[in-house]
């Protein structure tokens, strides 16, 4: 019988598996920002009480919310209506997400903090319709290995996580400017964007080094 097998070097030295990481690195980055910061900019930076926070808050977060069902659903649906996998599963998501980046920019930019919140709340809805990418096309690249595949990819996008709150607070420390920190993300989405679109195939790809073994009954 054969037994496939595959080191993880393999996989953590692929490319297609790097830029799938590189590119979940910048979405996670600009998203972490707007997660972790956004209710400290809506205190500091346009003037809401605590208790005015917590229901404005919650508009960005009903975004996410109906992008990542919207996004799922959507990329499933195109699926089965003939639309290749490529388009279902990565352009059309990579596309979603490089418009939401001026949303974020905008959202940190307008003078109006109602405005404000409206904007924070289209990027998180557009820019989740995106996220069905990479916790889909793993799969799409090898079902064998999609678990190791993924998890490489979410070490990426943990990482990006781990230093969007640390460069915010630089940035606010040493210009004072709160809407700089949310530039920076709205980079990076679009980064995430880009990344994704041209360099992630939507492809089978053959990481198996098949080793024989003989039966243990034969």
């Amino acid at each position: 019988t054969e037994k496939a097998t595959v080191s993880l070097r393999v996989l953590l030295t692929h490319p297609a598996v790097i830029a799938l990481a590189v590119s979940y690195f910048f979405w996670a980055y600009g998203l972490t920002m707007v997660i972790a910061w956004l209710p400290t900019y809506l205190v500091e930076a346009r003037g809401y009480t605590i208790q005015q926070m917590g229901w404005v808050g919650m508009l960005p977060v009903a975004g996410g919310l109906i992008g990542v069902l919207g996004g799922g659903v959507m990329s499933d649906r195109l699926l089965r209506r003939g639309v290749s996998a490529r388009w279902a599963r990565k352009d059309i998501p990579a596309i979603a997400i490089a418009c939401s980046a001026p949303f974020l920019a905008l959202a940190a930019w307008i003078p109006s903090p109602t405005s404000a919140v409206f904007a924070f709340a289209l990027f998180q809805l557009i820019t989740t319709l995106g996220l069905v990418a990479f916790w889909s096309i793993p799969i799409e690249l090898n079902a064998r290995f999609a678990g190791s595949i993924a998890s490489i990819m979410n070490f990426g996008g943990n990482f990006g996580g781990f230093f969007s709150p640390m460069v915010a607070g630089y940035v606010v420390a040493q210009g004072g400017d709160w809407a700089w920190p949310f530039y920076t993300a709205a980079v990076g989405c679009f980064l995430g964007a880009v990344v994704l679109a041209f360099f992630v195939p939507v492809q089978p790809l053959d990481f198996e080094a098949p080793t024989s073994r003989a039966a243990s009954a034969d």
